[in-house]
């Protein structure tokens, strides 16, 4: 799990979403709605050869200055061309690259009682 904030020319969910796939060499991707995906219940999910990528909004209190998540699983899908390696380190310099800052949480992130702690890394 990947914390990121938007570039300045990001205005949407959709743009983050379009820079992260291009960033990461996703070609294939698409929005879809769910209410499991607070606040605006809907996200991006793209795949490749090996990974399923999913960008979404954040909706908690911890992280205001990283409100887009990036949610990355390893997986085989041989319809799809693209390769994407999901070591963290690769895909974090490349969405530096692109000019995404990068938050890595430490711990349960996903519990309430996380303390927020975490690595920043700056485009």
């Amino acid at each position: 799990m990947l914390f990121i904030s938007p570039r300045k020319t990001d205005a949407h969910l959709v743009d983050v979403a379009s820079g992260v796939f291009v960033a990461l060499g996703v070609s294939k991707w698409e929005e879809r709605y769910s209410s499991n995906y607070p606040p605006n219940d809907h996200y991006f999910v793209g795949h490749s050869e090996n990974a399923k990528v999913m960008i979404y909004d954040g909706d908690d209190d911890q992280t205001l200055q990283y409100p887009f998540h990036v949610s990355v699983e390893g997986f085989t899908d041989d319809e799809v061309s693209d390769i994407l390696t999901t070591r963290a380190s690769n895909i974090t310099k490349a969405l530096n690259a692109a000019g995404f800052t990068v938050f890595v949480p430490v711990g349960a992130w996903e519990r309430i009682d996380w303390n927020g702690e975490g690595e920043v890394y700056s485009a």
